[in-house]
């Protein structure tokens, strides 16, 4: 029982912290530190699960074979309540877990159904080289495109891209979304969103855990709009706003075939959403500032400073996580963290 109840305080962390988190990120102006934050935030509940989990089995397994707390009704309602609380907590996990890779493997399975690979000469508005990803292209009016990784590690990546986007946009503003596609697989978006989808959803209970996600799917686009303008230039960054705000004025009037992916429903990285006006408008702002400032200068130390941030951040939860457990000591938690 005391198990159980230090395993939930751990978790009022998490709810503490994750509004904090957000309120630090809104102060933050590296996009690398921002989405490693909100990353953490993620993971945290899964970390805080697997140790208790892994601290818990022998203590469990040990009562379970023991005959004589059976015969004790305290003692086997406190074995009962702690074996459930932590069954219920563990279950979502892999519920999760198995939803979201169905879904995975249910994109992939329409996408190679639906899209077949593009003419040969859209491969030069990529301009990667060696290695760059298959362009495929999807029957359908509404304009959208998402990218997908290779499934092994020499597997070809694709990106796909609607008929109805080929007719909407010029050359250089499709040249423009394909860069876009093209960071977010350079960045790994699609493995990264899709975990922290996963960990959201399994701690669907924690107040904070949605905005989370939404703030961390927020600033992948923006990391990739951010992308585009340094490496692209001023009339590649111009492009991708004027691309932006035709995609999202379709999108807000037009209603697709039923055969197109939901991008938002599976959670992939995509252009402009209707429902997301604030974020579509922020996104087109930001690029013509850029535009306007002649790109975005490449920042050096960042990936320093983010690991400074991560490691403060990991550092002082668990030092939070250490106080706790010392004051759950009287009530006879001695065995929750062995390094204690």
């Amino acid at each position: 029982m005391i198990h159980l109840a230090f395993l939930i305080a751990s978790l009022g962390l998490i709810v503490v912290g994750q509004p904090l988190a957000l309120a630090l990120v809104s102060r933050l102006t590296s996009t690398l530190v921002r989405r490693c934050l909100l990353l953490l935030c993620l993971v945290l509940p899964l970390s805080v699960l697997t140790v208790f989990t892994l601290t818990m089995l022998p203590t469990v397994a040990a009562h379970t074979g023991d005959i004589h707390h059976r015969m004790d009704a305290a003692a086997h309602r406190d074995w009962l309540v702690s074996v459930g609380g932590l069954g219920v907590l563990v279950m979502p996990v892999f519920v999760s877990l198995g939803f979201n890779l169905g879904r995975v493997a249910l994109l992939y399975f329409r996408t190679a159904r639906h899209s077949w690979t593009a003419p040969g000469d859209m491969a030069g508005l990529l301009n990667s080289g060696k290695g760059s990803p298959e362009i495929r292209i999807w029957l359908d009016p509404a304009p959208f495109a998402f990218n997908l990784p290779g499934l092994w590690p020499l597997g070809k990546s694709w990106i796909v891209l609607s008929t109805g986007l080929l007719d909407t946009l010029s050359r250089d503003e499709l040249q423009a979304v394909l860069w876009h596609e093209m960071a977010h697989l350079e960045q790994h978006d699609f493995e990264t969103r899709w975990l922290a989808l996963w960990w959201s959803s399994s701690f669907f209970y924690l107040p904070a855990g949605r905005s989370t996600l939404e703030r961390f799917k927020q600033e992948q686009e923006i990391a990739c709009d951010a992308r585009v303008a340094r490496t692209g230039g001023i009339a590649l960054t111009v492009s991708l706003a004027e691309a932006l705000l035709k995609i999202w004025e379709i999108l807000i009037s037009q209603v697709g075939s039923r055969e197109r992916p939901d991008p938002f429903d599976l959670q992939i990285p995509n252009l402009a959403a209707p429902g997301e006006l604030n974020l579509t408008e922020k996104r087109i702002r930001l690029l013509l500032e850029y535009g306007e400032s002649g790109g975005v200068a490449a920042e050096h130390s960042t990936r320093l400073i983010a690991g400074v941030y991560l490691v403060t951040g990991f550092s002082l939860w668990l030092v939070i996580l250490i106080l706790v457990h010392l004051a759950m000591i009287p009530l006879g938690c001695t065995t929750s963290l062995n390094f204690v």
